[in-house]
């Protein structure tokens, strides 16, 4: 079974996000900073790395041919550089001639230009007498003035956003988040207050469907639904990009100056220092990145570190044993599989405990989660009744209720399979399923019993004057398809149709009458 599917709002990272802009804003975000270009430019394939530094010099249209110059003549080669040319092309780096657009392709030789604000912006980096000045720089005599314990500072900041996400899944473990934080959480439909209740609502939230598949994400693409949701709000979504790309060349801990930032960038700031994303201090107007903020745009994907721990896993076990302990080698190993599973990229938990999570799953329905976090433990307490929860681990188990409790609250088989799949051990990689099958089948067969029986808002019609009104209603909306069930008895005549199709059947029904000559 696959992750659960995204929505159409959502888009993959910022990159994707940066590719459905059009020409006009990405021209924007450009021109914005040189920061920008070069993060574009990092991302890029080798190959499309390699054409843009040959041909930025070029102020010139080039041909499809030129560039396949520039590589070996065989399919692999031919195959990368198409790849390389639509990379190049859904960045707008590289930009077809107005004339071509116009005349369309035909059979002519498809070219290109390079984007003229790109390469502007590229050639300064490129030529600037000062390469290792840092964005928001500030005067060396103020940065050295406020130097700050970066510990601390990263201390403060996972502080902050393990915060939200134990809110999310309703634990009471840390402490409650901002007013402006679980409105946003509201907002974004991670949560949601419930039905109404008299007059109030119940006065904490609750986890919702998309709050759960929220929690399923790593942290990288965390943190990015959130910047995704300020760029969609916001009237200015370069500007919000703009401040992205710039914190993601920052070092962590650096004093930034907050008067460099437009009005956008300003707001921003404060809800970035709620996630932990920046520490701001607005006593004197400065703001410092940490690890949070600086790797939103290139932090190491929830696929990457898992590779890297299954990877450190096979080493550690083909490594040669010996019967005294083990060696300091193979207590890094090890530890460098654990890492690879945590949420955060190297920051320790603000009570110096590892956040990852292994999960063994056996086909009597009973659970194994090596995990040192809380969050994961309430997490795995949505959908599983703990039997055992010790300091580094969880004993549970899998039951009807345990699961039913799950989709009460709005998370589908889909999700709950997703998770114990996304966090297997590694040593679970080894065999035909990460979840036994009859442990996915049977959660599935409990999400169906939910659904036999679908909800759907009808309108009755009743008191039919006559057999023949009666009849040329339901055939009526038999045809339309808006008809739900008719019934013939010594009672009387009866129909439901699609609430939202009343108005129409009313119109219908009324122009019957008047045809059939039925008063009443």
């Amino acid at each position: 079974m696959g992750p659960p599917r995204a929505s159409a709002e959502d888009i993959g990272d910022l990159f994707e996000y940066v590719s459905s802009l059009d020409l006009v804003t990405i021209n924007r975000l450009y021109s914005s900073c040189r920061w920008s270009c070069l993060g574009i430019l990092r991302k890029l394939t080798p190959l499309a790395k390699q054409l843009v530094m040959r041909l930025i010099p070029v102020d010139a249209v080039f041909g499809a041919k030129r560039l396949e110059a520039f590589v070996e003549n065989d399919s692999s080669s031919k195959s990368a550089l198409k790849d390389a040319i639509a990379q190049l092309e859904s960045f707008k780096v590289f930009i077809k001639p107005k004339e071509q657009e116009l005349n369309g392709n035909g059979s002519e030789e498809e070219r290109y230009t390079i984007n003229s604000t790109f390469r502007e912006m590229i050639m300064n980096a490129i030529t600037d007498i000062q390469p290792n000045k840092l964005p928001w720089q500030v005067p060396r005599v103020t940065k050295e003035a406020q130097i700050i314990d970066t510990t601390d500072l990263e201390k403060k900041a996972i502080e902050k956003w393990t915060a939200v996400l134990h809110y999310i899944v309703g634990s009471s473990e840390r402490r409650t988040p901002g007013e402006r934080v679980v409105k946003l959480l509201v907002s974004m439909g991670l949560m949601s207050y419930g039905s109404k209740k008299g007059n109030s609502y119940m006065s904490r939230p609750k986890i919702t469907n998309k709050g759960y598949e929220f929690m399923l994400r790593d942290i990288h693409n965390q943190i990015w639904t959130f910047m995704r949701h300020y760029t969609q709000s916001s009237t200015k979504s370069e500007s919000v990009l703009e401040m992205l790309f710039r914190m993601s060349y920052c070092t962590p801990g650096t004093a930034c100056s907050a008067d460099q930032l437009d009005d956008t960038q300003k707001h921003l700031l404060k809800d970035f220092d709620l996630f932990g994303l920046v520490m701001w201090n607005a006593g004197n107007n400065m703001f410092y990145p940490t690890s949070l903020g600086v790797n939103i745009v290139f932090g190491q994907s929830r696929e990457e570190r898992m590779a890297s721990a299954a990877s450190a896993v096979d080493m550690d076990q083909q490594r040669p044993r010996a019967p005294t302990k083990k060696s300091d080698e193979e207590g890094k190993l090890v530890k460098k599989a654990k890492n690879g599973l945590t949420i955060k990229q190297r920051t320790g938990d603000t009570d110096g405990k590892d956040n990852s999570i292994f999960i063994i799953a056996e086909t009597n329905f009973k659970v194994y989660a090596y995990t040192r976090s809380s969050l994961h433990v309430e997490m795995l307490k949505l959908f599983v009744d703990a039997e055992c929860i010790l300091p580094n681990m969880i004993v549970a188990v899998i039951s009807r209720q345990s699961i039913r409790r799950a989709f009460q609250a709005g998370i589908t088989a889909e999700q709950i399979i997703h998770f114990m799949t996304e966090n297997a051990h590694p040593l679970c990689r080894k065999r035909h399923r990460l979840v036994p099958d009859n442990i996915t089948d049977q959660i599935i067969l409990w999400e169906g019993e939910r659904n036999r029986i679908s909800p759907t808002k009808g309108r009755l019609y009743d008191k039919f004057q006559s057999e023949e009104l009666f009849r040329s209603c339901v055939e009526h909306a038999q045809a339309q398809g808006w008809l739900l069930f008719s019934a013939k008895s010594s009672n009387g005549m009866s129909m439901v149709i699609q609430d939202a199709k009343h108005p129409e059947m009313k119109t219908y029904i009324k122009e019957e009458r008047t045809r059939l000559n039925v008063t009443g």
